[in-house]
């Protein structure tokens, strides 16, 4: 954990330069954010293979146009099986996440958010052939970093785009870091 200590100060300095303070709020809340149930596509350019998963949004109002959501997700990327001088290699890989973020809620349909979280990572390698089979599997924490904006529809249906990278703490597999560009449709609730 050492070696991500530099991360976690600029994932702490991000936070802080991003989240508005409470107690500088003028006015009370403003019943303008709701939780949300949604589903997302994306890619991973680290990867470099497509990805798919759900996530929910329990968000709550803090102040006029400020509102912070806890965010659980799940990623599965779809990664190619290989052939390599008669051996099959299959590659399997999901993520699970926690994250907090904060919403800017201003005029007009775009809401821009940013975030921080923990994600688990969970990755599997199985190789077949030749009359032999061998496995492989790595679970890594990290940190992730979120940027992203929805738009307000003003219906129940909220499609969203998103930027994720996140840094793991991985050693034996190939990937240590990860960058997903994500667009969905939530259902808010």
């Amino acid at each position: 954990m050492v070696k991500y200590r530099g991360w976690l100060l600029i994932g702490c300095l991000f936070a802080a330069l991003t989240f508005p303070s409470v107690a500088l709020a003028q006015t009370s809340s403003v019943d303008f954010r709701r939780s949300s149930a949604g589903l997302f596509f994306g890619y991973d350019f680290e990867v470099e293979d497509p990805l798919i998963g759900a996530d929910l949004r329990f968000s709550y109002n803090v102040a006029n146009n400020f509102a912070l959501s806890l965010n659980p997700a799940f990623t599965y990327y779809f990664m190619d099986d290989r052939q390599v001088f008669g051996i099959t290699i299959e590659s399997r890989l999901v993520q699970f996440d926690v994250n907090a973020l904060a919403h800017l809620v201003i005029d007009g349909p775009i809401e821009p958010y940013v975030g921080l979280g923990l994600a688990i990572n969970h990755a599997r390698i199985r190789a077949e052939g030749w009359g032999a089979e061998s496995s492989e599997s790595e679970t890594s924490l990290g940190l992730n970093l979120i940027a992203g904006t929805e738009i307000n529809l003003d219906g129940p249906l909220v499609p969203f785009a998103q930027l994720r990278v996140t840094f793991l703490e991985q050693e034996e597999l190939d990937h240590a870091n990860f960058l997903a560009v994500m667009g969905g449709l939530a259902y808010e609730f």
